[in-house]
């Protein structure tokens, strides 16, 4: 017999590297796709010569928490002022320095209130009552969101056991064994 159903394996050994193929890339495809989520952003400029990077980050119920990261300071530290954003209305939740040696990054986090703020601004500035300058070689402001927990069996999250991704997979590991012969076996036992 010729064809997809045939016994014979020389026929059937394309289809199944073509599978196998296919296979690769559906995972390739989803260990890029299941990175964690995290954004991130470069400082924004402003007018004032004295601020370093002002930035705002929209908050929801899913972001835990929003950071400042600080690169290669110059000898002193420099200083920050996170503020919460709610209908307009900005409030100081705090203040402190940061400093990070030369070849090291430091991160700060901050908690987030999302039933309270709707946005977190966080402002970075040299101290500019005295006479040097200081700098740093990058600053990042960004937030950090949860990852959905798992635990549900068809993964509504994203997660779980029965995702799409993984059916696809199950499917075409299922087809590439029938190809491959290895129910061969089993049809013989149950035509008899």
């Amino acid at each position: 017999m010729i064809g997809p159903f045939s016994t014979d394996k020389n026929s059937s050994r394309p289809i199944a590297l073509l599978l196998a193929g296919l296979i690769c890339a559906s995972m390739a495809v989803a260990g890029v796709g299941g990175a964690a989520a995290q954004t991130t952003a470069t400082p924004t400029p402003t007018s004032t010569s004295d601020t370093l990077a002002d930035k705002t980050v929209a908050v929801n119920n899913q972001t835990q928490q929003v950071y400042l990261e600080v690169t290669n300071t110059s000898a002193q530290s420099v200083d920050y002022t996170v503020y919460g954003v709610s209908d307009g209305i900005t409030t100081q939740v705090d203040s402190g320095m940061v400093s990070a040696a030369s070849g090291e990054t430091t991160e700060k986090t901050f908690a987030v209130d999302s039933s309270e703020y709707d946005d977190y601004r966080i402002v970075v500035e040299e101290d500019g009552t005295d006479s040097d300058n200081e700098t740093a070689e990058s600053i990042e402001i960004g937030e950090i969101v949860q990852q959905s927990s798992g635990g549900a069996i068809f993964g509504g999250g994203g997660d779980g056991i029965f995702t799409p991704m993984n059916i696809l997979i199950a499917a075409l590991l299922g087809a590439a064994a029938f190809l491959l012969g290895l129910f061969d076996p089993i049809k013989r036992r149950i035509a008899g």
